[in-house]
């Protein structure tokens, strides 16, 4: 809801900004201390925010308050893979695209709670 909000993803956490990437600081607890790989706010509703956090206890996030709060989805993929990038659909914030480091291509149409593999190593599946 505020432009000047940026979060992003890093090595070292999930970082935020509140005043358009001027200054920056780690989020509290173990998601401010654990590699997240990806990030996303969706476009219509910024307070339906997705993260993908490099721990087992952790893996695929979801926040309904702007990243408040997150509660862990149930989905983590190991430790050499995650999410290389996620993707909203811009009119239904439960669509979720969530594609991996070893180009694999998930949908999800309920938020994030199942999964559909659409692409695996860069290959559609047959619907």
């Amino acid at each position: 809801l505020d432009p000047s909000t940026v979060f992003a993803a890093t090595v070292q956490g999930l970082v935020a900004s509140w005043d358009g990437g001027e200054r920056w600081q780690n989020f509290d607890g173990l998601l401010g201390r654990v590699a997240v790989t990806a990030v996303a706010f969706h476009p219509r509703e910024p307070q339906q925010v997705y993260a993908y956090a490099a721990s087992p206890e952790l893996g695929f996030l979801h926040s309904a308050d702007g990243g408040r709060t997150w509660n862990p989805l149930g989905l983590f993929f190991g430790p050499r893979e995650g999410a290389a990038h996620l993707a909203l659909h811009p009119a239904d914030p439960k669509v979720v695209y969530l594609s991996t480091f070893s180009a694999d291509l998930y949908r999800s149409t309920d938020g994030g709670r199942t999964l559909q593999k659409l692409v695996e190593a860069g290959r559609v599946l047959a619907p």
